[in-house]
């Protein structure tokens, strides 16, 4: 008889007092019986991307935004979209599973994301997930605190200093966070109910120079072990310092340059094996110029080569290509 107590008194703790993974167990359940407003504050409270960005988060999301979109909450499904490909970028809505609105809504934030990314100043996302016992209709940004004056606008008149806190609806703002001789960082973020965003930034002084880097055949770039993409870069901001340069093929094949880079200054670095020949002097000057990680001069010649008439009919394709 008292093993049978114990059992009723655990199927009656209410809902919301389940968190992490088993709140997302129980939202599933409900999910899957068509509680749709039952199964939302239970799966949103187990969304946390501290716990792991596994195939079990990535169901729990797509049902969240399914559950929203029944009940006609297109808003809301869209900043949880949205956030869930922001802090994983391998996130996607399997379409042969979910319906067609989730799918469509998927994609769309997937845009979304892709279109806003942010500066490569180092800017550090994190999360708070809150236990109270309803969800909250509101979220928060936090501005992480630092050891420079720091403030933030958010929106387009919402504003905070390092270490404090603005309440907001759900949904995506863009940040401007900046100090007094630092180099503004932007960029999007998500607001969740009962969620607060913290917002770290490493800002880079007024006087970072640029790097303008050119690989042919393309590589993946690394400055000092951090990845930043694939070239051609350019005007990429770092520090006046001295900073190491990682260029690596997709045959393997590597190329490490130390680089010095001066206040304010330019740096450009070309590792170019393969060189493109039209047989027009013109044309070929302009992409030499894009060899030589001479960017905006060769962005600047190739405008007006393709803008001239006639139009050019030898190697224009290549010219559009390199001028994209």
């Amino acid at each position: 008889m008292k093993k049978l107590l114990v059992l009723m008194v655990l199927a009656a703790a209410p809902a919301w007092a389940q968190t992490g993974r088993r709140a997302l167990e129980a939202g599933t359940q409900r999910y899957l019986l068509a509680d749709f407003q039952g199964a939302i504050p239970l799966l949103s409270a187990g969304l946390d991307p501290a716990a792991a960005l596994d195939d079990r988060w990535m169901r729990g999301v797509q049902r969240l935004a399914d559950a929203l979109l029944v009940l006609r909450q297109d808003s809301l499904a869209a900043t949880w979209l949205r956030w869930a490909a922001r802090v994983a970028p391998d996130f996607a809505v399997d379409e042969e599973v979910m319906p067609p609105a989730v799918a469509q809504a998927g994609r769309a934030a997937r845009a979304y994301v892709e279109a806003t990314p942010p500066d490569r100043f180092g800017s550090v996302t994190t999360f708070e997930w809150g236990t109270t016992p309803r969800l909250p209709a509101e979220g928060a940004i936090r501005l992480a605190p630092a050891n420079v004056p720091l403030s933030a606008r958010i929106g387009a008149d919402q504003f905070v200093r390092g270490g404090e806190s603005r309440r907001l609806p759900p949904g995506s703002y863009q940040v401007v966070v900046s100090a007094p001789g630092y180099l503004p960082s932007r960029l999007t973020a998500e607001v969740l109910p009962g969620v607060a965003t913290i917002v770290g930034v490493s800002l880079l002084p007024e006087t970072a120079g640029f790097v303008y880097i050119t690989a042919r055949p393309w590589a993946v770039l690394s400055i000092n072990g951090e990845r930043i993409g694939y070239t051609p870069t350019a005007g990429h901001r770092v520090a006046a310092a001295g900073h190491a340069l990682h260029l690596e093929r997709p045959s393997g094949e590597v190329q490490d340059i130390p680089i010095a880079v001066p206040e304010r200054g330019h740096v450009r670095v070309a590792w170019v094996t393969k060189r493109d020949a039209t047989g027009d002097p013109r044309l070929d000057g302009a992409l030499a110029a894009l060899d030589s990680a001479q960017t905006e001069r060769g962005v600047e010649l190739l405008r007006s080569l393709l803008g001239a008439q006639p139009p050019l009919t030898t190697g224009r394709t290549l010219a559009l290509a390199r001028l994209a």
